[in-house]
């Protein structure tokens, strides 16, 4: 049985300091194929922070701004994985909570 990739989407606009806070807790999950940050013309360096500390993440960008529902259907659109999770900035997941998923 293969085993299935999952993808971690997070819409963003203007989430600097919750991505300061919250993203090194979302890099400790098990079991992601990738981190996609789905922006969403945020003016407060949040993207340019991600770009300089994790630049393993996926940033997509809208331009121009287009709120939440446009930004994280261009997130989940950039995802190449079998499953999309979404999560917003201001979520700190647990570190195992894929695995009950994918079961």
């Amino acid at each position: 049985m293969k085993k299935l990739s999952v993808s971690i989407v997070i819409p963003n606009w203007n989430g600097l300091e919750l991505l300061k806070n919250n993203l090194p807790h979302v890099l400790k999950i098990e079991g992601y194929t990738e981190i996609v940050i789905a922006d969403d013309k945020s003016d407060d360096n949040s993207i340019d922070f991600v770009k300089k500390n994790f630049p393993q993440i996926k940033i997509i960008k809208s331009i121009p701004h287009q709120g939440f529902a446009s930004t994280i259907n261009l997130g989940v659109e950039n995802a190449i994985s079998d499953i999309v999770i979404c999560l917003n900035t201001d979520v700190i997941p647990e570190k195992n909570f894929i695995d009950p998923l994918l079961k």
